[in-house]
């Protein structure tokens, strides 16, 4: 531990940062109620943290052959049961009131599972496990007024990044290298500027790595009303290496060693608060293409142009002590792997997806890409829920989701039917103390027969419904 101590501190000596979030595009101040640690004087220098333990308990998810494992396709499985833990340390610096930083650490894996795979001999000879940190975020921030004479400002290095409402690019959760430049030329109206290097092969080669390019407008027209609009280009020279990214791409007799990728996508947002009732809604188009395909076999595709969309809808309507919810989400997919690409590309992560909270689908099984993390991506979902306080301390949310698939994959087997299921959800949140809550986060995935394979007799074409229950404590300080 000493030694992760020593590399901070000679970091702080060198950058310095503060915790804002990318959203808001809009240089935030260090949290008041965290305690400045020692400092040269004019600095301050602030110090948390995060400890979390979740115990896990699914049936019913398997691999998509159908073997027992915690994360693939709703098939018939035994129970299984685990503890996992995550440690996170971070320190906020101002080093004046116009330069800040952040550093965050984190365990690596992300999620250390309790034991380990060796003898119980091997602690005595020093074996140790979950003592690894990794770097999950180190930015510098600088702002002021400048040449532009209106406020602006830049943020540099590893950081959260989030385009819009997160519908097609969402990295809040494991961040990305990027520069971030932001002017605010009225007040309530931010333009942001990001680039972000999304995948760097090898230093030597400029044509083989995949960027995002980034260009965000909002501007608030009261106190409860946002509207914004954004305008973004995924790029590459060379797809070899990482078409595996991309929903429904053609591969078969395809080269994609000098393929060059284009994906551009327009995204527009309004979100807000009439009368008594929130609401929020999205839409993204995509465009672009992927040229220079090289055939490797007899066949005719060349160039592949995106035409992917995707929608969100949400209101949400108070009636003391409950919150009411209703929300839709389109995803379009694809159908036939030919020169046009109808999916919508998303950048998410495999991690709930804000725009559609599901604790199985998508999470721990299979969406309707036929992969996990793909976000709204042939998705088509319906979904009712409500949100209250039963008690002083506690949070109780209830969801209920109809889901089904944008477009069928294929027309037998896996994918061929368009009737995912439905999933219902429960979290729970209570605040023990200060820095102290417990949760549980829970759910069931009827599974329906877009699953089923068409193998007779299989255990893969009789989808079973699949349970995730999740507890845990999580101490921030």
């Amino acid at each position: 531990m000493k030694k992760y101590l020593v590399l901070v501190l000679g970091m702080l000596m060198v950058f310095g940062f503060t915790a804002n979030a990318f959203a808001s595009g809009i240089h935030a101040a260090i949290p008041a109620d965290r305690s400045a640690v020692v400092a040269p004087m004019g600095t301050d220098i602030r110090l948390g943290g995060e400890i979390r333990i979740r115990g896990w308990y699914q049936e019913n998810t398997t691999t998509d052959a159908g073997v027992k494992a915690p994360t693939g396709s709703p098939y018939r499985a035994d129970s299984m049961a685990w503890y996992d833990q995550r440690v996170r340390l971070f320190l906020n610096v101002r080093t004046a009131p116009n330069v800040t930083g952040r550093i965050m650490l984190e365990t690596e894996p992300e999620n250390r599972n309790w034991g380990h795979a060796n003898t119980i001999g091997d602690h005595g000879a020093g074996v140790r496990t979950g003592q690894r940190l990794d770097i999950a975020e180190a930015w510098i921030a600088y702002t002021g007024k400048g040449l532009l004479g209106v406020p602006s400002g830049i943020r540099a290095g590893r950081q959260p990044v989030v385009i819009g409402e997160g519908t097609f690019f969402d990295h809040r959760r494991f961040g990305n290298d990027a520069i971030l430049l932001w002017v605010e030329p009225a007040k309530g109206t931010d333009i942001n500027f990001v680039t972000a290097k999304l995948f760097e092969r090898a230093v030597v080669d400029n044509t083989d790595d995949i960027d995002l390019y980034s260009l965000k407008l909002t501007h608030r027209l009261d106190r409860d009303n946002t509207i914004g609009a954004n305008l973004s280009l995924v790029t590459s020279s060379d797809m070899d290496a990482t078409i595996g990214g991309f929903s429904r791409m053609p591969v078969t007799g395809l080269s994609y060693a000098d393929a060059k990728l284009n994906l551009w996508n327009l995204g527009l947002l309004a979100r807000g608060k009439v009368s008594d009732i929130g609401y929020r809604a999205t839409v993204d188009f995509q465009f672009g293409e992927v040229n220079n395909i090289v055939p490797t076999a007899p066949a005719i595709i060349r160039d592949v142009d995106f035409r992917g969309y995707g929608i969100t809808l949400g209101a949400n309507y108070r009636i003391d002590p409950v919150t009411l919810r209703a929300n839709f989400v389109y995803g379009s997919g694809d159908d036939n792997l030919d020169g046009k690409n109808k999916a919508f590309q998303t950048f998410v992560g495999n991690v709930i997806d804000p725009n559609l909270p599901t604790v199985v689908y998508g999470w721990r099984v299979d969406s309707a890409t036929g992969f996990r993390g793909t976000g709204i991506s042939n998705t088509t979902a319906y979904n009712l829920g409500l949100t209250t306080s039963p008690m002083k301390d506690l949070t109780l949310h209830l969801d209920y989701y109809l889901l089904r698939a944008s477009e069928r994959l294929a027309t037998t087997g896996f994918g061929s039917d368009k009737e995912i299921g439905s999933e219902l959800n429960m979290r729970l949140t209570y605040t023990i103390a200060r820095g102290l809550t417990y949760h549980i986060n829970t759910g069931i995935l009827f599974a329906g027969d877009f699953y089923k394979t068409g193998v007779v007799g299989a255990t893969t074409n009789d989808p079973k419904n699949a349970v995730v229950f999740q507890h845990g404590l999580v101490f921030s300080f």
